[in-house]
Parts: C-alpha cells; sequence; structure tokens
C-alpha cells in the first residue's frame, strides 16, 4: 500500500500544471496588446523600447506579448529542459525559446486548442521534437598552437585528436579542388589559408546535439586537452600553446615613448607563433607515467563530450584541470595564485566550514608527502604561505601590483600541479574505497584520508572491491 498522500501529485504532474499557468498568462498578454488600439501601441512602444520586438508569427498576423510575455517564454523554455533533461548542454537557450514559441502558435493560435494539462504537454512534446530535429554529430577541426618540434603527424588527448595541419590537408582535401573558379572554392581557399597559419588542428567528434552547443562543448574539450598538457609540462613551455579561438597577445608589436631629451624613439617585435617546445615532449606525454596520467584525465573529456553526468569526482577533476589552466594563461601572477590556490580546493576541499586554511595546508602537505613529491615539512610550509597571500589578495590585505606575487606563483603553480597529478591515483583509491556521490560525502571520505592515512584507504579499497565482487 502506499504511503503517498492522496493530494500529492507527481514531478512531472507539477510541471506541467506550472507550465499551464505560464501557457495562460502568455495568452492573457497577447490578448492584452491585441485590444490595443493604433495609437495606444505606439505610446507603448514609445514608452517600452524592446517591447516591439517580442511577438510572435503567425501565417495571418504578428501578435505582441511584450516584456511580461518575453519573460514567461523564457520560464517556458527552463520548464522544457525540466522535461526534457537529455536537452540540457545540447542546445542554447534562444533555441529553446524558438521552438516554443513556435510550439505555442501552432498549438494554442493556429489550432486553437484550450490551454490545458494536455495540450499543453503536447506542446512540450512538439517543441522537443523541433529542436531534436537540428541535432546531429559533428566533428570539429579547431586550428591551434602547440609545439612544431619533431614528432609524428598526431597525437591524443583522450577524444581530442591534434594532427599537424599540413597532414591533415593532404588527407582531406579531394586533387584538383583549387582549379575551381568560383565563390565556393574561394570560401574554401580563404578558409584553408587560415588554417595554415597554425601548424596543428585539434579534432574532436561530439555527440549528438544542435551545431552551436556542438561547437561550444568542441572548444571545451579541445581546450581542457590543452590544459591537461600544461598539468603534464608546466606553464614554462607551454605559455604559448592555444586554440585559435583564444584570446591571446599580438604577436607583433610596437612602442614608441619620448625621454627627457625631447627626441623620440620606437622599436618593435615579433613573437614567434610556433613554440618549439621541449625536446621530448612527444615522450614526455605519450610514454611511461605521462602516457598513463594522459590516458586517465583524457577518459574524462571523452564523458564531457558524450554529455555523459559526471560523477563527483569526474567533475572536480575536470574543473581543476582548467582552473590550473585558466592559472597558466594569466597575465596577472596575483590572479594565477588564486586560481592554482581554486585549483586545489576544488580537488581536494568540499567543505566551506571554519577551518579551511588548516585543512588545506594539512591536505596538501600530506598528499604530496605520501606521493613523494615533497617532504612533509617543505609541503606544509610552501602551502601555508601560498594560501596565506590567496587570502590577503582576495580580501584586500595585500596589492596584487608586489613583487611577492611573482615569488609565490611558482610556488602556487607546484602545489597545484602536484595535486592534480596525485589525484591521478588517489582518486581510484577514494572512489574504490568510499564512492562519494556528493560534497558532504567527499569531504567525510577526506576526513577518513587525513586521519587513517593512504594505506588504511588502500586496504578499505581493496576489502570493498572483494565485497563488491562476492
Amino acid at each position: 500500500m502506499s504511503n503517498r498522500h492522496p493530494n500529492a501529485s507527481s514531478p512531472l504532474a507539477k510541471l506541467l500544471g506550472q507550465s499551464t499557468r505560464i501557457s495562460k498568462k502568455i495568452a492573457k498578454q497577447i490578448i492584452r496588446f491585441h485590444r490595443m488600439s493604433h495609437t495606444e501601441l505606439i505610446a507603448h512602444f514609445n514608452g517600452n523600447r524592446f517591447s516591439s520586438f517580442c511577438s510572435l508569427q503567425t501565417p495571418k498576423n504578428e501578435l505582441f506579448y511584450g516584456l511580461e510575455g518575453r519573460k514567461l517564454f523564457f520560464e517556458l523554455a527552463e520548464a522544457l529542459v525540466k522535461y526534457a533533461p537529455e536537452l540540457q548542454g545540447r542546445v542554447d537557450l534562444e533555441k529553446i525559446i524558438g521552438a516554443v514559441k513556435k510550439s505555442y502558435v501552432k498549438q494554442f493560435i493556429v489550432g486553437g486548442m484550450s490551454i490545458d494539462n494536455e495540450a499543453v504537454k503536447d506542446m512540450l512534446e512538439y517543441a522537443l521534437g523541433d529542436i531534436k530535429l537540428s541535432f546531429d554529430a559533428y566533428k570539429h577541426y579547431i586550428p591551434c598552437v602547440f609545439f612544431v618540434g619533431s614528432s609524428p603527424d598526431e597525437f591524443s588527448v583522450g577524444p581530442v585528436k591534434f594532427v599537424r595541419t599540413s597532414a591533415l590537408f593532404s588527407s582531406m582535401v579531394p586533387p584538383g579542388w583549387d582549379t575551381q573558379d568560383n565563390d565556393e572554392a574561394l570560401d574554401r581557399q580563404t578558409t584553408i589559408d587560415y588554417y595554415k597559419e597554425y601548424p596543428w588542428v585539434a579534432c574532436i567528434e561530439v555527440g549528438l546535439c544542435e551545431y552551436n552547443a556542438s561547437f561550444e562543448m568542441a572548444i571545451y574539450a579541445c581546450a581542457t586537452a590543452l590544459n591537461i598538457i600544461r598539468v603534464c609540462l608546466g606553464s614554462g613551455v607551454t605559455d604559448e600553446v592555444r586554440l585559435s579561438t583564444d584570446a591571446s597577445s599580438d604577436l607583433k608589436s610596437a612602442k614608441i615613448w619620448g625621454s627627457s631629451s625631447g627626441e623620440l624613439e620606437w622599436s618593435h617585435s615579433y613573437k614567434f607563433k610556433s613554440p618549439s617546445g621541449p625536446s621530448n615532449w612527444y615522450e614526455s606525454l605519450n610514454e611511461g607515467d605521462g602516457g598513463r596520467i594522459k590516458s586517465f584525465f583524457g577518459a574524462v573529456i571523452e564523458k564531457t563530450c558524450t554529455f555523459g553526468e559526471h560523477s563527483e569526482l569526474s567533475g572536480r577533476l575536470i574543473d581543476s584541470v582548467n582552473w590550473f589552466g585558466d592559472a597558466c594563461l594569466e597575465r596577472s601572477p596575483a590572479a594565477s595564485i588564486v586560481k592554482y590556490v581554486t585549483s586545489i580546493e576544488r580537488l581536494y576541499l568540499a567543505s566551506s566550514e571554519f577551518g579551511v586554511k588548516s585543512r588545506f595546508v594539512n591536505r596538501v602537505s600530506k598528499i604530496l608527502s605520501d606521493f613523494e613529491l615533497s617532504s612533509d615539512h617543505l609541503a606544509r610550509q610552501d602551502a601555508s604561505e601560498v594560501y596565506n597571500l590567496r587570502s590577503t589578495l582576495v580580501h584586500g590585505g595585500s596589492s596584487p601590483r608586489t613583487r611577492e606575487t611573482l615569488l609565490q606563483k611558482v610556488k602556487a603553480e607546484k602545489l597545484a600541479q602536484g595535486c592534480i597529478l596525485c589525484a591521478e591515483q588517489l582518486y581510484l583509491v577514494i572512489f574504490d574505497a568510499f564512492d562519494p556521490k556528493s560534497p558532504e560525502e567527499l569531504e567525510a571520505a577526506m576526513r577518513q584520508y587525513d586521519a587513517q592515512g593512504l594505506q588504511w584507504c588502500i586496504d578499505k579499497a581493496r576489502t570493498r572491491i572483494l565485497s563488491l565482487q562476492t
């Protein structure tokens, strides 16, 4: 026998009820504007200049609904995402709003249906079907700056494949295409000329979604792949590595200035776009520990590109890697320190309760010493100094312009890099031992690690795996 209250309704029924109320309010707005005289309508638009853009196109006329109606269509689009959660991340909100408006016109204006739960459900289903018609699995080719030193013509980070531009076009451009004399050939030539300015192209296939969302996901996945490389190799040799879509400093620069003599002086410089990179960069990323680490992080990108739901741990892992990458690219040393510390906090601190600093210092020093990346004393000292500076920078006790930030930036990067690399092993132990599914459960697991030690967690993981197998 069910313990459900007789007046309780299911989440779907509540959602449909809410959507029906919103739809009725939109109808009231449409009627309100429809009843206005031409003079009243002009007066309203003069006082509400953006209201004239808020309308529905029907086969016969244009129906205005005003700024209030615009807000209601926004709410209806949000309701559709709740109705069909699989849309999350696969299509931008403006596309959803457009589909909902089209469906509203079809169902209630052209179709003349009464606005009730059943008709609203049909409206949502029609909008959902219309959106999914635009879905496809797109493969994107994004130019990027990467090392031009000796290496094979391609390498991969998870689902992201980096291919030398020359090798890519030699395999994908059909013979004789450049002999054509038409606008299409000109557009293609212009595009290829742009790509050839970059030494590499990042290739990635994204799961079923709308094109704009697919492109944004491709950029995110490729940027994450480059950030993984930054974690492996550090900021010093990767400062010029970037996607063509990233913001960057100009390759050419010039300066004009005057001195006390009254004469003008000038200079210009040119920065190479394609760094040669470390002589062994390919081996470092593809063999031994580097290959294992790259494979581990690459699997997280794979889940992102297929719109898989991230676990508590994998979500934190990919966020931490991207905080680290953002820190590497920061021009301000102070901002870099804040982001490096945030990268560590995202990995290992799942609670903001009192005592964050002490937990940060204790946890970082324990992790780095447990995995033999630093002595406990040195790691504790560096973590304390970096966290103190981060706090004074954020809360105004220290100026970002002080030279102290330059000295501490290197320490902050080293700490963050070590903590992320340790996660490749520690996260597997935490998952096998505790399988945390929420921030609270992760914090509880980390406290167990703090108190009992790494070996205790490894033993617990083995015991738990054996129990699950039997």
